[in-house]
């Protein structure tokens, strides 16, 4: 494949906000659903770690710039998985939450493109205008 065929690579000024989603909620949904899976009183001391962790991301995803939009997101999305593993608790639900993740990856990347590619295209035909009289 030649190198005029390839798509542009995504900025790396927004590798990190790509990044971010992705990594909270590696952290954040298996605890999510160990919390929901542990409900015995054998189980107490791990329900309430797996929620301390919880807590702890999450008060994390509201911090260092991040805002309220993104800690909201965060906590809805745990709040999703918590619900589908109380409702489904077998393997194959929590097996599917990395393929959903890489779907998410994929349609933020294909928009990021799309998006870039439309902004090139302003840039040319503001160029092609030329100064205004």
């Amino acid at each position: 494949m030649s190198s005029e065929n390839r798509e542009p690579d995504i900025p790396a000024q927004l590798a990190r906000p790509l990044s971010e989603p992705f990594a909270f909620a590696l952290l954040t949904w298996p605890a999510a659903a160990a919390a929901m899976h542990w409900s015995s009183a054998d189980d107490l001391a791990w329900r309430v770690a797996a929620l301390l962790w919880l807590a702890l991301f999450h008060f994390a995803a509201y911090g260092r710039g991040r805002g309220a939009a993104f800690g909201n997101t965060m906590l809805l999305m745990s709040g999703v998985v918590a619900w589908a593993w109380g409702s489904f608790p077998e393997g194959s639900t929590l097996a599917a939450f990395p393929v959903l993740l890489i779907g998410l990856h994929g349609a933020q990347r294909a928009l990021l493109r799309r998006q870039h590619a439309a902004i090139g295209t302003l840039h040319a035909a503001v160029e092609d205008a030329g100064p205004s009289a």
